[in-house]
């Protein structure tokens, strides 16, 4: 399966800082913006990333995963409104990641960039990231090696956001295998 074209955010270096507080208080700001469109199908919106776990240094990106009944819903009714806000409907990541339909913007004002993970509960993507967020808010050891995995891996690929992310995806996918274990 091949990557996703590259979009305009995509020309940003990786850069990782270290934890803000004001991210939970942009994702509040962003959730609002969301609940109020009343979008059909919408049954949660979560904090996801590395934004979400206090400590962590990251990306300045809030990831956010809107639950929803199914991702035809999304196709049909939300792509309007949610671009409405100024996000970009990333259509092609539909091929490389299809069980899930991403929204983007940049930074916009007071509020940092944002990716909207539209995820129907219980399929593979939302477990995982929920899995992996709250692996991170638990246990201190695992959220100060992936900080270290994190920056190693944005100085290895400062320019090349796949690439930072493949860097990482053998640690996350660890973590994720041995929560869901129980190890």
């Amino acid at each position: 399966m091949t990557e996703p074209a590259p979009g305009p955010l995509d020309a940003e270096p990786v850069e990782i800082v270290d934890y803000d507080p004001a991210w939970p208080i942009a994702f509040e700001a962003i959730a609002e913006e969301i609940h109020a469109l009343g979008l059909v199908g919408l049954t949660g919106i979560q904090h996801i990333g590395s934004t979400s776990v206090p400590g962590l240094a990251g990306k300045r990106v809030i990831d956010v995963a809107l639950e929803c009944e199914s991702l035809a819903t999304v196709n049909e009714s939300w792509v309007g409104p949610i671009t409405g806000l100024g996000f970009e409907y990333y259509r092609p990541a539909e091929a490389f990641l299809p069980l899930r339909r991403l929204f983007r913007r940049g930074a916009t004002g007071a509020l940092p960039r944002c990716h909207l993970h539209a995820e129907v509960p219980g399929t593979e993507p939302h477990v995982h990231h929920v899995v992996f967020r709250d692996a991170l808010r638990a246990d201190d050891a695992i959220r100060e090696e992936y900080a270290r995995v994190k920056r190693v891996a944005a100085e290895a690929s400062r320019d090349d956001r796949h690439r930072y992310t493949e860097l990482k995806d053998g640690f996350v996918r660890g973590v994720i295998e041995r929560t869901l274990r129980g190890a």
